[in-house]
């Protein structure tokens, strides 16, 4: 592991000191030398404040890259935790400023150093990970207590420092660290007890600059992961396109991202017909190497246009040895049955209008009769008239604070509340994830399926709360978000909201 850093890695020092357990390095470790952190891990600190400060020196950036110590470690695996000047607001109103053509404005985000940084670091391997200086002492709302361990103590310290511990972790989310009691966490109870692989599929078309003429060539992300059991322990891999430059196939997670990071994302849209086999191509290359079955978890949110079966209003559709009106009716439908998913399960988030948001709970009595619930659920629900089709209703973690506003959304709407000062706090509500199992063996239930896929959303990599899709699904977006030609666009292809 590496830190590179502009100017201070204090704290970035003490965050490694406090996740893995040092915290007799947190006063401070030496620059360019390795030091043991434990846990087969070291740690490389340099500084190098030209490669990282923003400009328009992109060109000089490679040969900066390929200068930084600790790059060639052969058999290890190589990530870097490299702070970086960011502030969000600031750099938008430079944007707009720049797009309105005000005198001296200059659009900031063409002069970013993280998405070069990152995909030349990505040419050697190496997974970068960002971290914005904290502009400001950051205090905890939890009581104050004596500290029993320095350990305790450290952590005590760092505890209001939620960004660094998101970027530790998601860093060693990039690794594909799995830790083993995913298998009982999801197999408990009703949850599914054979044995599979869990497979993720997401998609992601990104078009050129909202405010431009849209003259670039379409792209199309599409990641496949995987979470393949191997003995007590779990292996994470993504499968990586092959294009007529570079190799593609199934890689380690880690091993994918930096070849992803550092090639373009490729041209194409979820029109192209040869798009379904290319994926059921993906599905086959790894099953013929599975010990066992796998379920495959599929984004509703990004999918449907592509497969007949994806979307509800072609739930009645018949098929014809897997196809419907001559295309493959779902994800492995053009696969010999031996090669086909055990199960194929839609997520979709509510972020999709398609989706309904809980509002009330209410609960029947084994009398029949019904009484108010909880104000609030983490539950999963099934629908009525279907024995597919699952809400799983997702209660945001600001709920759980001791902040009032963040309460206000239990009891009543933003725009019926009296308080004028509450009314322009921040609110959270419920939001929820559809979970609908499409395709599973004949005589089976749904239900172990769907709390499975509940389960897997509580047990991300890199969150301690619950994510909007499952772990599988969740890896693979976080792989495309990670890539440094990322852009938000409006995704016109997905305008099916009855699907």
């Amino acid at each position: 592991m590496s830190t590179i850093t502009g100017e201070g890695p204090t704290r970035m020092q003490r965050l490694l000191a406090y996740h893995f357990n040092r915290p007799d390095l947190a006063a401070g470790m030496p620059d360019d030398e390795i030091v043991e952190l434990g846990c087969h891990t070291e740690v490389l600190l340099h500084r190098c404040p030209e490669l990282l400060s923003h400009g328009s020196h992109h060109d000089q950036r490679g040969a900066l890259t390929d200068a930084l110590p600790g790059l060639s470690a052969p058999g290890t695996g190589v990530l870097a935790l490299v702070e970086t000047e960011y502030d969000a607001k600031e750099w938008g109103r430079r944007r707009r400023a720049a797009r309105r053509d005000e005198e001296g404005a200059v659009d900031p985000y063409p002069l970013d150093a993280k998405p070069e940084v990152s995909r030349h670091l990505a040419r050697h391997g190496v997974l970068a990970q960002f971290l914005t200086p904290a502009t400001k002492k950051l205090r905890s709302k939890k009581k104050e207590r004596e500290a029993e361990t320095p350990l305790e103590a450290l952590g005590m310290e760092l505890a209001a420092d939620f960004p660094g511990h998101m970027a530790i972790g998601d860093m060693l989310r990039a690794a594909g660290l799995v830790h083993p009691r995913l298998t009982r966490a999801i197999s408990t109870g009703k949850g599914l007890k054979d044995r599979v692989a869990h497979l993720g599929l997401h998609m992601r078309a990104q078009l050129g600059e909202k405010h431009t003429h849209r003259t670039e060539e379409p792209k199309l992300m599409w990641v496949l992961t995987a979470f393949v059991p191997v003995g007590e322990q779990w292996k994470t891999l993504a499968y990586l396109p092959a294009d007529r430059a570079h190799r593609g196939g199934w890689l380690n997670y880690a091993e994918a991202q930096g070849l992803s990071r550092s090639r373009p994302i490729p041209e194409g849209s979820r029109g192209d017909d040869t798009l379904p086999r290319r994926i059921d191509h993906a599905l086959f290359e790894l099953a013929r190497h599975l010990e066992c079955g796998y379920v495959l978890y599929v984004s509703g949110d990004s999918t449907r246009p592509v497969w007949p079966l994806l979307s509800n209003k072609n739930a009645d559709l018949l098929t014809d040895d897997g196809l419907a009106n001559g295309r493959p009716a779902l994800p492995g439908a053009t696969l010999a049955p031996e090669h086909r998913p055990r199960a194929v399960i839609r997520t979709t988030s509510s972020a999709d209008p398609s989706i309904p948001v809980p509002a009330l709970f209410h609960k029947i009595g084994e009398d029949g009769n019904e009484n108010d619930g909880d104000k609030t659920s983490n539950a999963l629900f099934q629908l009525d008239g279907t024995d597919t089709t699952f809400l799983m209703s997702r209660r945001p973690h600001q709920m759980d604070g001791k902040t009032p506003s963040a309460k206000s959304g239990r009891n009543q709407g933003r725009w019926s509340c009296d308080d004028k000062e509450q009314q322009a706090e921040t609110w959270h509500n419920l939001t929820t994830t559809e979970i609908a199992v499409i395709q599973r063996p004949d005589g089976h239930d749904a239900l172990p399926y769907a709390l499975t896929t509940a389960r897997l959303c509580n047990h991300a990599l890199a969150w301690e709360h619950r994510t909007r899709h499952p772990l599988p699904i969740h890896a693979a977006i976080q792989m495309d978000k990670n890539h440094p030609e990322y852009r938000r666009t409006i995704d016109y292809e997905v305008n099916d909201a009855t699907g």
